[in-house]
């Protein structure tokens, strides 16, 4: 975890943003549960990363999350949203 927080806060003080990609099924999506996993994540790299950097706009405001999780899909249908540009290919971290 240590190099993943480096990378990211070398990320953040050089281009002030990381954007984070959750792909999947339901599980991923999961857009009925709060806290989800990918809502948690997204809180502990910021909390972590506030201390890190001594700031907290930097991995509030830099650090995005995207949920592309689609109920039901499978490893074919992602996929093909990549290929389609459904699911964009920008991201600088995907979660599988």
């Amino acid at each position: 975890m240590t190099n993943l927080l480096q990378t990211i806060k070398l990320a953040l003080e050089s281009k002030k943003s990381f954007k984070i990609a959750f792909i999947g099924d339901s599980i991923t999506s999961a857009e009925w549960i709060h806290p989800n996993w990918r809502e948690i994540i997204e809180y502990v790299l910021k909390e972590e990363l506030t201390e890190l950097l001594n700031d907290w706009i930097t991995p509030s405001w830099g650090i995005r999350c995207f949920n592309y999780g689609f109920d039901g899909s499978s490893s074919g249908d992602i996929s093909d949203f990549v290929k389609k540009g459904i699911i964009p290919v920008d991201s600088d971290l995907v979660i599988y």
